[in-house]
């Protein structure tokens, strides 16, 4: 092996290890944002907001967010092919 291959080699595994890194943080974000969620869903005060004497209204809620996640996450990702 080459002092050439050698040196890609490194530059190879150096480059692995941050993108393991950064897989590894971006994991951890994702599971702080997840756990952020569900904790603001369910713990809503929905007094004297609408939809809170429907006894659907919570469902109504998170299909609302949904779809905006949704239509966010299209406008965010959904474009880069275009």
């Amino acid at each position: 092996m080459g002092g050439e291959d050698l040196q890609d080699l490194r530059q190879a595994s150096e480059e692995f290890s941050a993108a393991v890194a950064d897989t590894s943080a971006l994991a951890d974000r994702v599971r702080l944002l997840q756990e952020d969620l569900v904790a603001g869903l369910f713990g809503m005060n929905v007094d004297g907001i609408p939809l809170a004497g429907n006894g659907h209204g919570f469902l109504v809620v998170v299909i609302i967010l949904s779809m905006m996640t949704a239509l966010l996450a299209y406008l965010a990702f959904g474009r880069r092919g275009e």
